[in-house]
């Protein structure tokens, strides 16, 4: 047995040779360095593209909108034909066809409606079931620039049904004038059509999206925002038509027909079913201020949560 002393020489030390791992698979970014304020843009493009997949989303609304279009402008025609010069002395009948284009925003509203049953009151509640706000918050992505890119794409997608429709009737009906005087007439009916198509898309967009966050869940957002647009806002507007007139304006589809009919200057046959301008502004402001409020507080609470999230 041979016994280790301290005349024992050490054992050589054992030299490992040094290596470089290469990952084949990694390629350098060579592609366009954009700025983080453009991020809600490419949120804003995603929410579109989602809205445009399959044919139910939006393509099926989008074909009920152009056939309002046509519908309505072929009525317009038709009542600027010879047969219907007589009509067009009484000052009645001017305002009953110049009624046409603030009446058809009822149709296109229904469109709009069909569009939020689709897409914009599961919107945030999808992404909130499948985990994607893990994927948005891992990332430098800011709870406004969520909000503002969700919004602003589903604000696109129901102006395609709000807006274009109206805008192309007023212009087909400013065609038609007779001569200078009607037409210089008409013209503002343009900004008209804008100023009713725009809050109405806002309207359509932000309210159900709030819904949709607060809840987090696909077909219970989808059952709040029905029951809500379908019975609560009847419910709100009987109780103004019953008790106090402005009261009507807790109804946003209310709201906006009132703000319609006000901007072109008629009365529907209840005048107490119609609030003034005034009023219709300030309930629509409210309604769109709030929801998006409740959007941007549920939103931020799900960032913070959310693995990786930024500040």
């Amino acid at each position: 047995m041979i016994e280790a002393t301290s005349e024992t020489p050490a054992a050589p030390p054992v030299r490992i040779g040094k290596g470089v791992i290469h990952d084949l698979g990694y390629a350098r970014y060579a592609g366009e360095r954009r700025s983080p304020s453009t991020l809600w843009r490419v949120i804003m493009r995603h929410q579109l593209s989602q809205t445009w997949k399959t044919w139910w989303r939006w393509k099926l609304w989008a074909v009920g909108a152009a056939m309002v279009t046509v519908t309505v402008g072929l009525v317009i025609y038709l009542s600027q034909n010879e047969m219907f010069e007589p009509l067009r002395r009484n000052g009645a009948a001017v305002k009953l066809i110049d009624g046409l284009l603030p009446y058809s925003f009822t149709f296109f509203r229904w469109m709009a409606f069909g569009l939020t049953m689709t897409v914009g009151s599961t919107n945030i509640a999808r992404d909130r079931e499948t985990g994607a706000f893990g994927f948005y918050f891992c990332r430098p992505v800011r709870a406004r620039d969520y909000v503002f890119g969700k919004l602003a794409g589903m604000t696109l997608a129901m102006a395609s049904l709000l807006v274009v429709g109206p805008f192309l009737l007023t212009a087909f009906r400013i065609g038609l004038a007779h001569d200078t005087d009607e037409m210089l007439r008409l013209l503002p009916w343009l900004g008209r059509v804008l100023v009713v198509g725009v809050l109405a898309s806002l309207v359509y967009a932000a309210l159900p999206m709030a819904m949709s966050a607060v809840l987090g869940r696909r077909w219970l957002a989808l059952g709040l925002w029905a029951g809500y647009w379908v019975v609560a806002t009847g419910i709100f507007a009987a109780i103004g038509f019953f008790t106090w007139t402005p009261l009507i304006a807790l109804d946003p589809g209310a709201a906006l027909g009132s703000l319609a009919y006000g901007l072109w200057g008629l009365e529907v046959s209840e005048k107490a079913a119609q609030v003034s301008v005034t009023v219709a502004l300030v309930s629509i402001g409210v309604h769109v201020a709030l929801a998006i409020g409740i959007l941007y507080w549920r939103v931020s609470r799900e960032a913070v949560g959310a693995v990786g999230a930024s500040a």
